[in-house]
This record gives structure tokens, C-alpha cells and sequence, in this order.
């Protein structure tokens, strides 16, 4: 039977349908081969339970059939749910590639050049929005595939993972956002000033930092310990630049305040 499944199977080409989905497979991974494997252990599994039930011990027998009967009433369930995710992913891939080509028309991909003034090499924003896309719908499907086995540990799980991809998303907003932000506060300080690299670079580095704790905030990773930590690290920065000028500027700001003196000075006598 498992031979006789996988050769029709492949002659009408379910296959095809594993390409066209974009899923990459081996020989032991194809559709038909999966299908096939599922029907032999299925008649498999019943040819025992008849056997046991022929040598008539009850305490075998009765729970290899309360197995069996569990087994054989998911069977749809789990067609179902195979059927759900194979129909999702081709549908995320078909309107990835559908949102890359309009996004692309529309010259999304040069958006970047334009406020930068550079060309992005390495970055094709159609492509990136669109594999974001397709993941999240990928996602959305591939939960609504483990609900229909009515399984509560896999549904709390799939909840769970609804609920927290709008974090994810915002994250992978941020990211975007940070780095885009980052590498445009580096460009115009390297324009503006060809020698002030190292503090371009520092700039660029203090981006990234508070992109990170931006992220970590919003995924909720360990959020006492961020806002502590970030807390610090703006209080030690404040602290620094205090003493530095204090230090450093103490000149320049006796000077300062021996001017608005001055100046005070000046007005009063005026005034005299």
C-alpha cells in the first residue's frame, strides 16, 4: 500500500505543490513519501491492535484500542491541520512575491538612496517587507493548523505566540528604524565633518545601545533589569560630562560668567 500511495501520488504531482510553496525536499521529505509513511503506520497500527484482540487479553488489549480509536479520530483533525499550513505557506509565499514586485514598482527600493544620498547595496527593502510579511502570515497559519487538533497545550502555545508577535513586530520596527537612523547620523557627521570619524562612530554606537534597550523593553526581556540598567548608563554619562566640564571647562566657563559680569557692570554704569 505505502508503495502503491507514493508512485500515485507522484504521478499527479503533489510534489509540485511542495515547490511551488518554496519548501525544499529530499526524497524522504516529499509530500507523497510523508503521506505514504503516515498511511503505512496507520494500517500497520491497526493490523496489531486486530492481533492483540485475538489473543484475547483484555489488559492488553483494551488500551492498544482506546489508543487506536484516540488515534483514528484525530486522523482528520491532523489531515486538516496539514492541509491548513500547506495552504498557508503557499499563500505567504504568493503574496511576498506579489507585495517585492509592487513595492519594487513603486520604487520602494530606492527609498533609501533618496533621504540618504547613498545607494543601499546590501539592503532591498521590497524584500525585506516582503519576507517579513510572509513569515508572519506563515505564522498566523501554521497556529491555526496546530488549533484545529484541539490539543490545549499546543492551543495555550499558539495563543501565546499570537499574542506575541505584535512585541516582535515592533522590535523588528525598531531595528529597522535604529539602523537606518544610525547609519544617517554617520553619514552626515562623516559629510559634515571628513574629520570627526570617531565621533561619528560613537554616535553610531550610542544608536545601536539605545536601539537595544528599546527592543529588549518592548520583547519584555528582563525589563526591570533594561530600565535599570539603561537608567545607569545615562546617569553615568551625565555624571561624566559634568566632571569633564567642570574639570576640563573650568577656564572657559570663569571666562564666561567674567564676561556676563562685565556686561552687567556696564549696564548699570549706563544707567548711572
Amino acid at each position: 500500500m505505502r508503495t502503491i500511495v507514493t508512485k500515485l501520488l507522484k504521478a499527479v504531482k503533489v510534489d509540485s505543490l511542495q515547490e511551488k510553496a518554496g519548501i525544499d525536499a529530499s526524497e524522504n521529505t516529499s509530500f507523497s513519501t510523508i503521506i505514504a509513511n503516515v498511511i503505512y503506520g496507520i494500517i500497520v497500527l491497526f493490523v496489531i491492535t486486530c492481533a492483540l484482540d485475538q489473543l484475547e487479553i483484555t489488559a492488553i488489549s483494551a488500551p492498544a484500542n482506546e489508543v487506536v480509536a484516540k488515534i483514528f479520530d484525530m486522523i482528520p483533525n491532523v489531515l486538516g491541520a496539514i492541509l491548513i499550513i500547506a495552504i498557508g505557506v503557499f499563500i505567504a509565499k504568493l503574496v511576498a512575491q506579489l507585495l517585492q514586485s509592487l513595492l519594487a514598482g513603486v520604487g520602494a527600493d530606492t527609498l533609501i538612496e533618496k533621504i540618504t544620498g547613498t545607494p543601499a547595496k546590501k539592503i532591498v527593502l521590497s524584500k525585506v517587507i516582503a519576507s517579513v510579511v510572509q513569515y508572519v502570515l506563515a505564522v498566523v497559519f501554521l497556529v491555526q493548523g496546530i488549533n484545529v487538533l484541539n490539543l490545549d497545550v499546543l492551543t495555550s502555545i499558539g495563543a501565546a505566540i499570537i499574542g506575541y508577535m505584535p512585541s516582535v513586530l515592533s522590535a523588528v520596527i525598531i531595528i529597522a528604524v535604529g539602523m537606518f537612523a544610525a547609519y544617517t547620523a554617520e553619514s552626515a557627521i562623516v559629510k559634515k565633518f571628513p574629520e570627526a570619524k570617531g565621533s561619528a562612530l560613537v554616535a553610531k554606537v550610542v544608536i545601536y545601545v539605545l536601539v537595544a534597550f528599546l527592543c529588549l523593553s518592548e520583547l519584555g526581556v528582563a525589563s526591570a533589569i533594561v530600565e535599570t540598567t539603561f537608567v545607569s548608563i545615562i546617569a553615568a554619562v551625565c555624571v561624566a560630562f559634568a566632571i569633564a566640564f567642570g574639570v576640563g571647562g573650568r577656564t572657559f566657563a570663569a571666562n564666561t560668567l567674567e564676561k556676563i559680569e562685565k556686561k552687567i557692570d556696564s549696564k548699570e554704569a549706563d544707567k548711572e
